[in-house]
C-alpha cells in the first residue's frame, strides 16, 4: 500500500481505476473511464465532496456527485438543439464528457494529474469538430484542489464555446436552513421558472434551487483577476471557489432532503450558444481556464 506522502498510487474503486492525488493531509480520486470525474476530494478526514455511489457505479445513469465535466455544453439547450455548421445536433442536458472515458496522460512528479477527453464517433456526430483537444489538469497542493481546462483548437470552422464544472459540495439536511452562498449578485436565471428575476437571496432546505447568478462579482481574496465564492452552513465556512474571469457564471442547485449543495463554474448561462451570449473558439486557438476549491 502506498504511503500518505506519496504523491499519487493507483486503485479501485467498485469497477473503476482509480488514480488517488495525495498531499499532506489532503487527497483526491480521480476515476477517468467514469467521465474523467473527481469522485473524493479528502481533507483531514472530512469529506468534501457528496458522491451517490449507486449512479457512480451504475453507467447507464449519469453520476450524480463528485465533480462532472460539463461539455460541450453546461445546461440545457433549448429543444436540445445546438446549431453547428453541418446544421442543427442534439444534446442531451450538461452534454457527453461526463458520460464518456479519459485518457489518463503521463504523470509528473508532484500530486497532479492531466486528464484527455477522448471522444467516440458518437459524440463527434453530436459536436461535428473532429479537431479538438480537451484536457483537464487536477492539482491538489495542501487543502486546494486546482482544475485547469485546455481547449485547444485545430478544426477549419469555428467551434462553439461553453463548459463548466458541477461540484457536488456534501452538506447534510439539517444544515441547509443555514446554508449561504456568499454572493453581490442582483440579477439570476431562475432554472426553474424559466425566466430571469432579481436576486433575493437563499432558501435552501424548502424546495429545488436552481439559480444561475448572471452578474456574480465577488472579488478573489488573493488579488487575482476573477471571482469568489463561499459556501458555509451554521456559522461555518465550508468550502472557498476561486474562479478565473471565463467562468462567468456561476449556478447553484440543490434538492430538498439531498446532502449537498453545488456551486458550478460555468463559462455562460444555460443556452448560451442559442443566445447572444454564445461565444466561439476560432481555428487554431487555444481555451484555457481555471478554477480552484479550497477545504475552510
Amino acid at each position: 500500500m502506498s504511503s500518505a506522502m506519496e504523491p499519487f498510487s493507483k486503485g479501485t474503486r467498485g469497477p473503476f481505476e482509480t488514480l488517488v492525488l495525495r498531499d499532506k493531509h489532503a487527497l483526491v480520486e480521480l476515476i477517468p473511464a467514469r467521465g474523467g470525474i473527481v469522485s473524493r476530494f479528502c481533507v483531514e478526514g472530512r469529506e468534501v465532496l457528496y458522491m451517490d455511489e449507486g449512479t457512480l457505479f451504475d453507467v447507464t445513469k449519469n453520476v450524480r456527485g463528485g465533480v462532472p465535466v460539463l461539455f460541450p455544453i453546461a445546461g440545457k439547450l433549448t429543444k436540445d438543439t445546438l446549431q453547428t455548421h453541418l446544421g442543427p445536433r442534439t444534446i442531451a442536458q450538461h452534454g457527453f464528457a461526463r458520460k464518456l472515458p479519459w485518457e489518463l496522460l503521463p504523470l509528473g512528479d508532484g500530486p497532479s494529474a492531466t486528464l484527455r477527453l477522448v471522444p467516440d464517433e458518437s459524440a463527434l456526430g453530436l459536436f461535428p469538430y473532429d479537431g479538438f483537444d480537451l484536457r483537464v489538469t487536477y492539482a491538489l497542493r495542501g487543502d486546494t484542489l486546482a482544475v485547469t481546462t485546455e481547449l485547444r483548437h485545430r478544426c477549419t470552422t469555428d467551434l462553439p464555446l461553453h463548459l463548466g464544472f458541477h461540484p457536488y459540495f456534501a452538506l447534510p439536511p439539517g444544515s441547509k436552513g443555514s446554508a449561504w452562498v456568499v454572493t453581490d449578485a442582483t440579477r439570476a436565471w431562475n432554472n426553474r421558472a424559466g425566466a430571469e428575476e432579481p436576486f433575493a437571496g437563499w432558501a435552501f432546505g424548502e424546495e429545488e434551487v436552481d439559480l444561475h447568478l448572471l452578474d456574480h462579482g465577488v472579488l478573489r481574496p488573493d488579488g487575482q483577476p476573477g471571482t469568489s465564492a463561499v459556501l458555509s452552513a451554521a456559522g461555518r465556512d465550508l468550502v472557498r471557489l476561486d474562479l478565473d474571469p471565463v467562468f462567468a457564471t456561476l449556478v447553484v442547485w440543490t434538492l430538498p432532503g439531498r446532502d449537498f449543495v453545488c456551486v458550478e463554474p460555468w463559462t455562460g448561462p444555460a443556452d448560451a450558444p442559442n443566445t447572444e451570449l454564445a461565444k466561439y473558439l476560432h481555428r487554431r486557438d487555444t481555451f484555457r481556464g481555471r478554477w480552484s476549491v479550497t477545504a475552510l
